[in-house]
């Protein structure tokens, strides 16, 4: 066979331009031109219908008699005041529903055998040595409930006997010592915690029955030094009557006191 080198070569590029040409005719034909306004046309977006305007809404404008408002107010601050008084009521009554008042426990007292405890004063008819007041707050070993008796107006605690009565007194005396009061006057005469709060003269009575100064500075981690201390405060708040408390069961509160206590943070030394 014969050879023809060009023909193939040329054969095939003339081909392929023809392809291109082609390609180019078509596309041209079929293309549209969309600068031209004549060719392309949008279709055209329809306006917004704007909603019917409602119409106007019509008030009533009576106007409200002021007398009508004034009888809301008051009947408003009627109702308040209604709520209140029942809120304290209900109160003022929990203490005694909680701790229902109890008559005095010292004619039981064997210590008081022979004694006529109705002329006793009112803190040791209580078994209350300490002529420690009622509280919802606090609780303490052998407390019954709140006297019928008052002290300057306030129910007193009524022990089961008096000594769980020196023991409570005993115990709150180291819990001011625990909070740093460490003299006679700060225990007893302090405006917050006192015995008798701003009562200098009582804490004078107390620190002359204990064999104390006024502003000394008491270890009252030393059961003895507690044990005078509680002396002191039942001589002041009973007087004579308070010998039938013997030294025994003093002594043995402040120990059970000091047995149970956490003194570690007082500031005394």
């Amino acid at each position: 066979m014969l050879s023809l080198p060009n023909d193939r070569p040329h054969s095939r590029l003339s081909g392929a331009a023809l392809c291109a040409l082609l390609a180019v005719a078509l596309l041209a034909s079929a293309t549209v031109r969309i600068d031209d306004p004549a060719m392309v046309t949008a279709p055209a977006l329809a306006p917004p219908v704007a909603a019917p305007a409602a119409p106007p809404a019509q008030h009533e404008t009576a106007e409200r008699s002021p007398d009508v408002g004034r009888l809301e107010r008051f009947s408003l601050w009627a109702d308040t005041a209604m709520r209140a008084r029942r809120a304290w009521l209900f109160l003022a009554a929990l203490p005694e529903v909680l701790w229902p008042s109890v008559s005095p426990t010292a004619p039981g007292d064997p210590l008081f055998d022979c004694v006529y405890v109705p002329a006793l004063p009112m803190g040791m008819q209580n078994s209350n040595p300490g002529n420690i007041k009622f509280d919802v707050a606090n609780y303490w070993q052998g407390q019954l409930g709140r006297s019928v008796n008052t002290d300057q107006g306030v129910p007193q605690v009524v022990f089961d006997n008096a000594s769980d009565g020196m023991l409570a007194a005993a115990q709150l005396v180291l819990r001011r010592y625990a909070w740093g009061h460490d003299t006679v006057r700060d225990l007893i005469a302090n405006r917050r915690v006192g015995w008798t709060p701003g009562y200098v003269a009582g804490a004078e009575g107390v620190a002359a029955a204990a064999g104390f100064r006024l502003n000394q500075h008491l270890n009252l981690r030393d059961p003895k030094v507690l044990a005078q201390l509680l002396r002191g405060i039942v001589t002041q708040e009973h007087g004579p009557a308070s010998r039938l408390y013997p030294d025994q069961m003093i002594e043995q509160a402040a120990n059970a006191a000091l047995a149970t206590a956490d003194v570690r943070r007082s500031g005394a030394a």
